[in-house]
């Protein structure tokens, strides 16, 4: 069956040239393009074709809000580059901005994806779940990799002198790990507390290294209070459904 997102055999709209897909939504499907004219990298966004047809009129509502979008200028919002019709497919041209990675300690060249993961633990009647948007400044220490690397590897010099170098042109703020931890425990606000700490816990468990000066960590814990459990046990299933999620979140 033809994706109706894509129509068949288009691989470019204008003078951009689709990479690979990022993603797909109810509105549409976006793909990493470059532009021909000057190589730059782009994301374009074609919308699916039944928004058209079930209305009479997109068209003008598209343009009218292509154009107040063009005139954003925001630090929080991706820029509006360019907008039009190709092969009866509506599209919007964004600028590609890059998302979550992990693995910076190594240089730029050797990041990796990442983004958002979860887990759940369960133990008898307790349930504890966390969600994490993992963009850290370390790699994920998945089955030996950089763990061993720091910790137990042929020349430890190196490695410190890779988070020597890279370390300095990083740029505080454009790196964390957030998440959150939910449970059915009862809980008050210190044990919530607690059970955050333990998720802090599940980060030095699977990011080496973790809790950089360049990293903004944080994670906050809430309860629903159905279960009756000693917090530490809370706790520890925390640290482990993070340890987890971190894991989950890289690709």
């Amino acid at each position: 069956m033809t994706d109706p997102s894509q129509p068949q055999g288009l691989t470019e709209v204008k003078q951009y040239r689709f990479v690979r897909q990022l993603g797909k939504g109810g509105m549409g499907t976006v793909f990493e393009a470059i532009d021909t004219r000057d190589g730059g990298r782009v994301a374009v966004k074609l919308l699916h074709p039944w928004l058209v047809a079930e209305d009479t009129m997109f068209r003008d509502r598209f343009e009218r809000e292509a154009h107040i979008a063009a005139l954003l200028r925001s630090p929080y919002s991706v820029r509006l580059l360019d907008f039009g019709v190709a092969n009866d497919t509506y599209f919007l041209v964004m600028e590609y901005v890059e998302g979550a990675t992990v693995g910076k300690v190594w240089g730029s060249d050797r990041t990796r994806d990442a983004g958002l993961g979860g887990a759940t633990v369960r133990h008898d009647d307790l349930v504890v779940s966390a969600l994490v948007a993992v963009n850290a400044y370390g790699d994920v220490d998945d089955a030996g990799g950089a763990g061993d690397e720091l910790a137990e590897g042929v020349d430890p010099a190196a490695v410190a002198a890779s988070i020597r170098r890279e370390l300095g042109g990083v740029i505080p703020g454009e790196n964390t790990t957030i998440g959150v931890v939910l449970t059915n425990a009862r809980l008050d606000k210190v044990g919530c507390l607690v059970v955050a700490q333990g998720a802090h816990d599940g980060l030095a468990r699977s990011l080496v290294p973790t809790h950089t000066r360049v990293d903004g960590d944080a994670f906050v814990a809430a309860a629903t209070g159905a279960v009756d459990v000693p917090v530490d046990v809370v706790r520890h299933l925390a640290l482990v459904a993070v340890e987890r999620a971190v894991r989950g979140a890289v690709r």
